[in-house]
């Protein structure tokens, strides 16, 4: 007997729709381009690309009100990859991932490294 979701006429299998979709992020879905690159602006700029990289599960309120660790705030390496590819992106930079990470450990970390980076 042959399983509906596993096999379809003459032993085809059956069309499987993807389990992730992918989630574009950018100028049309980041409802602001940070004005500048320092300061409050950017902070809040990256709560919000944050909050879209994790699909809205975690508010950017949530995000700029916590003290804690990405991972702490359940925020998954696919939501830090969408993030990254929007910073990229929206601020026409590049990330290096060949070294330290340290960036990428909470919201403060990340503002004060692209502050940094930017800086002329």
């Amino acid at each position: 007997m042959s399983h509906p979701d596993v096999a379809g006429p003459a032993g085809q299998a059956d069309p499987v729709e993807p389990a992730v979709t992918a989630v574009p992020l950018g100028k049309t879905v980041l409802a602001e381009r940070p004005e500048g690159t320092s300061g409050d602006s950017l902070r809040l700029w990256l709560a919000g690309a944050l909050s879209t990289a994790c699909d809205g599960e975690i508010s950017a309120q949530e995000i700029l009100d916590s003290d804690s660790s990405f991972v702490a705030l359940g925020i998954t390496s696919i939501a830090t990859i969408r993030l990254v590819d929007a910073i990229e992106a929206e601020l026409d930079i590049m990330i290096d991932f060949g070294g330290d990470t340290w960036f990428l450990q909470d919201l403060d970390a990340l503002t004060t490294y692209l502050t940094d980076l930017t800086r002329p």
